[in-house]
């Protein structure tokens, strides 16, 4: 189970948050790579787990259909 935490490794590098599969949600609006907003709170499902952590990326399906690259910071738990 991934740990609610942001501490980072012995290499400078962010641990991570959330595992593959874990239900997240934005808690900042982001433009999508179709120019629509994805709005805070929309919640999605962690697909991968990039650069250890720093990034995950998301599949959404409300309010409409994304996947999309979303930093740590723009995340917590759904």
């Amino acid at each position: 189970m991934a740990g609610a935490g942001s501490h980072a490794a012995q290499d400078g590098t962010p641990a991570r948050r959330y595992d593959e599969l874990t239900r997240v949600k934005l808690t900042a609006a982001i433009r999508t790579e179709n120019s629509q907003i994805m709005p805070i709170g929309a919640s999605g499902t962690v697909l991968s787990v990039l650069q250890r952590g720093a990034a995950y990326t998301v599949e959404f399906t409300e309010p409409f259909p994304a996947l999309e690259n979303i930093e740590a910071s723009k995340l917590t738990r759904a």
